[in-house]
């Protein structure tokens, strides 16, 4: 949930300038649309309803931006978004639907305007607190960072940055003041709200030595608390027993998004690179991996599909079934379309007249079905058939007692399924009847199926 653009519980906390909901659809960065925590709480049914278990934070700290990625002061829950008692009872009404909750921990930088890198901007050499960023030389910035471009080849900055931007200077992590600082933030919050979980943004930009310190005060705060990082590559650096239990796991979004919306590979060539993936990490830690299809940082699933809502399906049909853990970014469960940052954080659809309802069936179901047939959750796959020519997958997952078969038809085209595999009585556990397979059975153009194997037609 990206909150600012996800739901206004409250008019009376509106930051200055708000706009009408859902009134722009070239929404940028510096718009304010009135999202808070505690329209988060209003809609703890609707999403309960859905099938969620876990809420996923972006940044909820005070900060000058919508996006809250440049936190200026990481003890106070932004006023825009409400206060540190709205925020406990957030966690608590979930906790009651048996809903986890994550935020999101920026400890890589902060924001030009935190207290500490204005002391340094001020005072310089005799800032106490120089040492806590990766400063070059002084003075340290002259000027209005709204000025600064980074393509104009004069232009240097005399400080570590995220990424291309002046206004998030890096914290010098390996600083003892700097880590007590950041470490008393992370039990802070566990403290006192009782969250479930923290995501480290750009955690690959952080030493490991932080991290593994950052994993003990978890430990010690919370036993069973969990740890998400931000990692676009390989990870296995990170996901050792002494640090993250998780990342986000773009490495399984980027085929999905090549098989089935931009058409750039073949079945074959799908299964390779997904087997590639299986082979990255030991089970135990893969069946935690984050597999999401789009987040606040991509273009959204629906675009990457070119607008069609079949493809999308298919792409949560293998989310679904492929096993580790499944990631929906709000919205994508009524249609909500946006291209890249910043157009993948439009205002959430509320009126049902807009709203996908079909698609937010689809997501509700697999959902469910993932509850009710663990086979669905495990990793073990074994490939039945792919086939290029006509573009189609099956799988299956099993055990000595079940065998659950996934079929899915990523053409144009009826698929006229025929497999030695694939004969008999089955139950169609997405549509809720029991099929018989003779010899062969059409499957609709980006259609798919997930069946279960049965011995006699009462064993569903």
């Amino acid at each position: 949930i990206y909150p600012e653009r996800f739901a206004n519980g409250n008019k009376e906390n509106d930051p200055k300038d708000v706009l009408e909901w859902g009134s722009v659809q070239n929404v940028k960065n510096n718009m304010f649309f009135g999202g808070d925590l505690e329209g988060v709480i209003e809609k703890l049914d609707y999403l309960a309803n859905l099938g969620i278990n876990g809420i996923y934070f972006t940044p909820i700290f005070t900060s000058p931006s919508s996006h809250k990625y440049d936190i200026t002061n990481y003890f106070e829950v932004d006023p825009q978004f409400g206060d540190i008692n709205i925020l406990k009872t957030l966690v608590k009404e979930a906790h009651k639907r048996r809903i986890r909750v994550m935020l999101d921990a920026v400890f890589n930088h902060c924001s030009f305007y935190h207290p500490f890198f204005q002391d340094v901007l001020k005072n310089g050499e005799n800032s106490q607190y120089k040492d806590y960023f990766h400063i070059k030389r002084f003075p340290v910035f002259e000027g209005n960072p709204k000025d600064f471009h980074f393509d104009d080849e004069n232009n240097v900055l005399n400080y570590d940055t995220f990424a291309f931007t002046p206004f998030m200077p890096k914290w010098n992590t390996v600083h003892p003041k700097v880590k007590e600082y950041l470490l008393d933030v992370a039990k802070f919050w566990i403290k006192e709200c009782d969250i479930d979980a923290w995501r480290l943004d750009v955690s690959n930009e952080v030493d490991h030595a932080f991290w593994r310190a950052f994993r003990k005060v978890c430990d010690e705060t919370k036993p069973d608390f969990f740890i998400v990082g931000e990692n676009w590559d390989d990870a296995y650096a990170w996901l050792q027993p002494d640090q993250m239990h998780s990342v986000m796991n773009y490495e399984f979004m980027f085929p999905v998004w090549s098989f089935f919306g931009h058409r750039s590979i073949k079945a074959t060539e799908f299964k390779n690179q997904i087997n590639k993936l299986l082979c990255l990490y030991p089970k135990n830690i893969s069946e935690y991996l984050f597999n999401l299809l789009d987040s606040h940082d991509t273009t959204r699933i629906l675009n990457i599909c070119q607008g069609k809502k079949q493809l999308m399906k298919l792409a949560y049909v293998f989310q679904m079934t492929i096993g580790g853990t499944p990631v929906v970014y709000y919205g994508d469960e009524v249609g909500l379309a946006g291209g890249h940052d910043p157009d993948n954080r439009r205002c959430m659809i509320w009126d049902e007249k807009f709203q996908d309802l079909d698609m937010f069936k689809h997501i509700q179901r697999l959902i469910s079905l993932r509850k009710t047939y663990p086979l669905m959750r495990e990793l073990d796959i074994k490939w039945v058939d792919t086939n290029d020519a006509t573009n189609h997958l099956i799988y299956k997952k099993q055990t000595k007692d079940d065998t659950l078969y996934i079929v899915i038809n990523n053409q144009n085209q009826h698929l006229n399924l025929m497999h030695e595999e694939l004969v008999g009585d089955f139950y169609d556990v997405y549509n809720d009847k029991i099929i018989t397979i003779k010899s062969s059975y059409i499957v609709n153009p980006y259609g798919f199926l997930i069946l279960k194997k049965l011995n006699n037609k009462k064993d569903k």
